[in-house]
């Protein structure tokens, strides 16, 4: 049998969100030993388990609410955000907040914040960075993660739209379709970011080239199934896997194989694949 071909995506793994959010994470957490103070996380800092386990190994707590801690300390806030609700809560009981919010996902719940119209949040219902926006101190405020989502909204009406920012191309598309069909004006203020849009071409660009595609990434990650939807609407042969030892018998009867990683997902864990389809 003639050697493997891996190609690897142009661009894949972490994003400049999640790096800054696991180096305030860390600082946050260096800082707590040194005060004494107990250290935990509001929820999981980016949709990693590699990650979580590395936190968990510093002796760091997720929760959800002050009620969870034994006593107020720091508290991470996620990559994907917090409610300003629960912002205030933690503040209210004394905790320490330490920000990894991405920048971009601060931003939007700005947008959210200021608009002068009634908002959307295009976006999956239960995803963490979603509930922070519906979060953002305002009551007319929607969500819609379908196409038939949109017809719970009253036709001829205008909104401002806000993004979930690792959203599917082909829904969003969807639902701009149907909210036209219907008379409804979407104002969107932001779009998908942009990791999220070059770690699509990094797929794209590969799809054609290769006869299947190993995505490495969580299966919390919403962005790590964006890519593997994108690989398999280009016709591969697609397989999902969160580490190496994750990798089917059958990746293996394949010549040329793409990989690329979600934005949340370790370097080590992504060139542990690599190596391993090389091998």
């Amino acid at each position: 049998m003639s050697e493997r071909e891996v190609l690897i995506a142009d661009s894949l793994g972490f994003c400049a969100g999640v790096r800054s959010a696991l180096e305030k994470a860390r600082e946050t957490v260096a800082l707590a030993k040194e005060k004494g103070l107990p250290c935990y996380l509001y929820g999981d800092i980016v949709h990693n388990k590699h990650v979580t386990e590395y936190f968990e190994r510093e002796g760091v707590r997720t929760i959800l609410s002050p009620a969870e801690a034994d006593r107020p300390g720091y508290l991470i806030i996620r990559a994907h955000g917090i409610s300003d609700a629960m912002r205030e809560l933690f503040v209210r009981d004394g905790f320490i907040l330490a920000d990894a919010t991405c920048p971009v996902v601060l931003r939007n719940q700005r947008l959210v914040r200021e608009s002068a119209l009634p908002v959307v949040i295009v976006g999956y219902p239960k995803h963490a960075e979603v509930l922070s926006l519906l979060g953002s101190a305002r009551s007319d405020t929607f969500s819609v993660a379908s196409a038939e989502d949109v017809y719970s909204l009253p036709p001829e009406f205008e909104y401002n739209a806000v993004l979930q920012t690792t959203f599917s191309d082909v829904e969003h598309e969807k639902i701009v379709c149907i909210a036209k069909e219907r008379g409804i004006r979407m104002n969107f203020l932001n779009s998908i970011c942009v990791a999220s849009k070059i770690r699509r071409q990094g797929v794209t660009n590969l799809s054609k080239k290769v006869e299947a595609f190993v995505v490495v990434g969580d299966n919390k990650s919403a962005n790590t199934r964006e890519l593997a939807a994108l690989a398999e609407g280009d016709g591969c042969r697609v397989f999902r896997v969160e580490g190496v030892g994750d990798l089917p018998d059958e990746v293996f009867g394949y010549g040329r194989v793409g990989v690329t990683a979600g934005a949340s997902t370790p370097a080590e864990i992504y060139e542990e694949v690599i190596r391993a389809l090389r091998s």
